[in-house]
This record gives C-alpha cells, sequence and structure tokens, in this order.
C-alpha cells in the first residue's frame, strides 16, 4: 500500500512503469472499484476529488476525469490488467485482491487514530501547525465508516438471501393467460 497520497505527475516527468501504484489500480479495476476509487486508492490524487467527502453524489471536475482516464488508459495499467486476467484465471485474481483490500479495510478500522504517523499508509493528510500552546497535528485518514461498508460488501453481506421473482405462476402459463384474454 502506498504511504501516502502522491500528486499525479505532470506529462513532462513520466511515471515509472515499475511504480506499484499501477499494480493496484489494476486489481481494484478488476475487483470492480469505479476508476476514481480504483485511482484514489492507489495513492494518486486527484485535484478536486475529496475521497474523504460524505457526499455519496460528489462530481467529478474535468481535470479529474482528464487525470482518471490517463491513469486508467496508460500502457502499463493495460498491460497489467491483461497480464493479471491472462496468468490466472478470474476467480484467483478476484481472491487474491480481495484478502489484501480486506487486510487493508481492517487495518482502517481496528486502527486508533492516534497511531496514525506521518508515513501511515492509513494516513490521508498530515499537518503541523504551529500554535501559542506548541504544535498540534492534524491527521486525517481513511473512514471507518466507509472501510466497514466496502469491506461489508467485498464480503458478500448486502447479498440477497432469497431471490423472489414473482407468482409461482410459470411465464409460459401466464402468456397463454394473456392470449385466451385477448
Amino acid at each position: 500500500m502506498p504511504n501516502e497520497l502522491v500528486p499525479m505527475p505532470s506529462k513532462a516527468e513520466p511515471v515509472p512503469s515499475d511504480d506499484p501504484r499501477y499494480m493496484l489500480v489494476s486489481k481494484s479495476l478488476l475487483v470492480g472499484f469505479t476508476p476514481a476509487e480504483a485511482v484514489v486508492q492507489a495513492g494518486f490524487q486527484l485535484p478536486d476529488y475529496d475521497p474523504m467527502s460524505e457526499d455519496d453524489n460528489q462530481k467529478l471536475t474535468k481535470a479529474d476525469i482528464v487525470t482518471i482516464n490517463d491513469i486508467v488508459c496508460s500502457p502499463q495499467v493495460t498491460s497489467l490488467t491483461l497480464s493479471l486476467t491472462e496468468n490466472k484465471d478470474e476467480s484467483q485474481a478476484h481472491a487474491l485482491h480481495t484478502e489484501e483490500v480486506r487486510a487493508y479495510l481492517k487495518a482502517v478500522v481496528n486502527t486508533p487514530i492516534s497511531l496514525v504517523g506521518k508515513d501511515s499508509p492509513l494516513c490521508q493528510s498530515y499537518e503541523e501547525v504551529d500554535t501559542k500552546f506548541g504544535t498540534t497535528v492534524k491527521v486525517k485518514m481513511v473512514d471507518k465508516l466507509k472501510a466497514l461498508d466496502m469491506d461489508n460488501k467485498l464480503s458478500g453481506r448486502y447479498a440477497p438471501t432469497e431471490h423472489n421473482i414473482g407468482p409461482s405462476q410459470s411465464v409460459i402459463d401466464m402468456m397463454n393467460e394473456a392470449r385466451s384474454n385477448s
């Protein structure tokens, strides 16, 4: 996991092809994360997107969409995604990555914010402010409730236990009944 959010380099300074963040984006996309979630989870920073926002309908700006597109459509992510699906059967790729993601989410939920330091992978932002009482440290970490919700989705806890599709009458019986009534 990345130690901190890192801004996307400008086009003048390309990201090295061995950057582990590309592998995280590829794996996150295979598991079913949205491109924005995959990019943020991998540690890239979007200029106008706040992953800690409580607003689920948060709009992405044009700059964010361009950044996401540049990362997701990059040759590195494309080739890694293809190699992950070719070298392993799909269920194996999902299971391995799901375990990694769930381990990270467990750390988010179980780690008190007082133990999150500047170099922690759980740290979203870190700021030291000098006040008249001394130095105050402001640490922002991943939302614990969102981490619990994501873990529940990955574990299948929200999956329906029963699939009721309607009356027990078969489709053919309903079609025959409709024909006889007309």
